[in-house]
């Protein structure tokens, strides 16, 4: 008589019986994304205090551009003047739709010639 078992392909399922069986493998395997989540949290709150502090300096130089605009000093208004201009370029995190201009394609407008 032939005795038929059923084959198991799932990998994980085995892979966490051996760690269950061995405390520090497990651990090990937790190490790497726990360390990665750590990572990205950090990167991600010190993005947010960057943000924060450029958008502040921004102010801050926009406030002392619009005071040295208002000075009697002709050199000093023309400094003044172009570094306003430079406030203009916007941050890529700035950009929003309103500021993206989308052209059409120009090669979808072109047809396929036909042979004869």
């Amino acid at each position: 008589m032939i005795e038929f078992r059923q084959k198991d392909f799932s990998k994980l399922r085995t892979a966490l019986k051996k760690a269950a069986e061995d405390p520090i493998k497990l651990g090990l395997a937790a190490a790497g994304p726990a360390i990665g989540l750590a990572n990205l949290s950090l990167n991600m709150s010190r993005k947010k205090k960057d943000t924060e502090l450029r958008k502040d300096q921004m102010r801050a130089m926009e406030n002392l551009t619009n005071a040295l605009k208002e000075s009697t000093d002709a050199k000093i208004k023309e400094a003044a003047s172009k570094t306003k201009v430079s406030f203009r370029k916007k941050h890529p995190e700035d950009i929003s739709r309103d500021d993206v201009i989308t052209l059409p394609n120009p090669i979808s407008s072109f047809k396929k010639k036909r042979k004869k």
